[in-house]
């Protein structure tokens, strides 16, 4: 979190829990010379939360495609906003967000197809979370063979899936294009 005193307004940027959010409003004006209180760029969710959050993202497809269904597109919408969320909160606090989308096939069918169309799925997770520019984040694409079980827990045998994933990185403070 970061406080800023504007004329006689406290103002509060960063990320920090619902509960300090609340204290602090509460608080604010208790403090001399101030008379007001802002915090419209205050994230009131803690970035583990966000990253959390975003790393349970798992798509679902039928097998051999890599065409994100209606109902999955739906639940990437909400994605899109926790990833705005993360990488604000992130930017605030002095680090950047690193992210990876691992596409999955099953093993039915030749390696070399299921290898390409894992990298079709990611792809597809890509476009439509809104492409290469997603905010500040650097955006891996990785097609990857599904292995006994995909990516350490999510899945079952012979699911056909797509996972995102984020971490944090240190921001690079230079480039205004990584800026939210």
């Amino acid at each position: 979190v970061k406080l800023s005193v504007e004329g006689d307004t406290l103002v509060a940027t960063g990320s920090a829990s619902i509960e300090w959010a609340r204290e602090t409003k509460r608080l604010a004006t208790l403090v001399p010379g101030i008379s007001h209180y802002r915090d419209e760029q205050l994230v009131t969710i803690s970035i583990p939360d966000l990253l959390e959050r975003v790393n349970r993202t798992v798509v679902r497809f039928s097998s051999g495609s890599s065409m994100v269904e209606p109902q999955q597109r739906a639940a990437l919408g909400a994605v899109v906003a926790l990833l705005r969320d993360l990488d604000q909160a992130a930017f605030q606090s002095g680090q950047g967000v690193m992210r990876a989308i691992l596409g999955s096939a099953d093993e039915t069918g030749p390696a070399t197809l299921n290898i390409q169309l894992s990298k079709e799925r990611a792809e597809a997770i890509l476009a439509v979370l809104g492409g290469k520019e997603l905010g500040g984040a650097t955006t891996v694409i990785t097609g990857i063979l599904r292995p006994s079980k995909p990516f350490g827990s999510q899945g079952e045998s012979g699911e056909r899936i797509a996972i995102l994933r984020a971490s944090l990185a240190a921001a690079n403070r230079g480039n205004e294009a990584a800026r939210p």
